[in-house]
């Protein structure tokens, strides 16, 4: 079940209002000045069926704001990641130290690493907007009303409302801050159907923290939560790496 709290947000998108359009992920690269190649934000479209009974479905793709986010508990950098009282998973980028935990860990694969700044970013559901009273980038765009944000409680009340088939982060990961009104299971939008942490995950946050609190150098654990993570240095043939 979800962990529902007072002033918590989220962003509501109805999958049937979406056109694919793309105004969302034009408006998040504007606001934030991506470098080349990198978005918060994308919109997948997926084939389901055959010709000539061909169906087009988009789905969004960006930072879930988890209320049990795997990004929050792998990152070993004091600050980087934190979870503000509306449920927006918050990243700082000049606190992150660039290891791609978050990157290779989250299960809906949002965050993104930036070769030219050597640092890990992702969305935090615009704060510099929300703290203002407005909505994010890619809601206050949005030409169909495929996007909508507010109270998550009224988010979901919404998406019942319109008798959505799947409400999708209502209950996933305890709780999620972008909620998705479906018209099919979640597979047919190419998400996972019970997301979940990943177990090496849980090493780093039961095991390998604790035992660097205990002043093992960092290197150490660091190095062991990348075997964990991503298993053993392999050699390729002729001793490439």
């Amino acid at each position: 079940m979800s962990e529902q709290k007072k002033n918590e947000k989220a962003i509501l998108y109805d999958a049937e209002k979406c056109i694919g359009c793309k105004a969302c992920v034009m408006a998040c690269k504007a606001e934030y000045q991506w470098n080349e190649g990198n978005f918060a934000n994308r919109i997948k479209k997926i084939q389901t069926g055959s010709y000539p009974k061909v169906k087009w479905n988009f789905i969004r793709n960006a930072c879930m704001h988890c209320t049990e986010a795997t990004c929050l508990i792998v990152c070993p950098s004091p600050g980087a990641i934190t979870k503000l009282e509306n449920g927006t998973i918050f990243f700082d980028s000049d606190k992150c130290i660039g290891c791609k935990y978050c990157v290779s860990n989250c299960p809906f694969g949002a965050p993104f690493y930036d070769e030219f700044t050597k640092k890990s970013y992702k969305c935090n559901l615009c704060e510099q907007r929300v703290s203002q009273g407005k909505e994010p980038a890619c809601v206050a765009t949005c030409l169909t009303g495929a996007l909508t944000f507010g109270e998550r409680g009224e988010v979901i009340k919404e998406a019942k409302k319109n008798q959505a088939k799947v409400i999708y982060g209502e209950n996933e990961l305890k709780g999620l801050h972008v909620v998705y009104a479906l018209t099919d299971k979640p597979s047919t939008y190419e998400l996972q159907q019970e997301p979940q942490v990943p177990a090496s995950v849980w090493w780093w946050h039961k095991v390998f923290r604790p035992v660097a609190l205990w002043g093992v150098p960092f290197t150490i654990v660091a190095s062991l939560l990348h075997y964990v993570i991503h298993g053993p240095h392999k050699i390729g043939e002729g001793g490439e790496h």
